[in-house]
């Protein structure tokens, strides 16, 4: 059980966080994205065929027409706005994270995310 008080600094912490423009920014296109159906379909439609087209090529088993589909699948995504601008702001939060840990990791005196990765390993 997480001791109140550092769970009500977490909440805290969250919540100054989803208020900073890169996370919040990353907030709405995450909702808009879960909220576009063919956004999603296609995010789905590619991240399955990237499977199938791995296990057919270490079977020796794939085909050109599976690669050119693989590759109009790709531009499809590529093209899709609102999958652009999901992809882009999870780009720029996932570069303001590194920060975010350093000002944690300095306040505890030691690597936080290192800890907390091995955690849940």
């Amino acid at each position: 059980m997480l001791d109140p008080v550092v769970e009500v600094a977490a909440q805290t912490l969250a919540a100054q966080l989803k208020a900073l423009p890169a996370i919040a920014a990353f907030d709405q296109a995450q909702a808009e994205l879960d909220a576009n159906e063919q956004a999603r379909t296609l995010m789905s439609e590619l991240q399955e065929l990237q499977q199938d087209l791995l296990q057919k090529q270490q079977t020796g088993t794939l085909t050109q027409e599976e690669i050119d589909e693989y590759r109009r699948l790709q531009r499809e995504v590529q093209d899709n706005a609102v999958i652009g601008a999901y992809l882009e702001t999870q780009r720029q939060a996932q570069a303001f994270l590194p920060q975010i840990n350093a000002e944690i990791s300095q306040a505890l005196g030691f690597d936080f995310s290192r800890l907390a990765t091995a955690a849940g390993s």
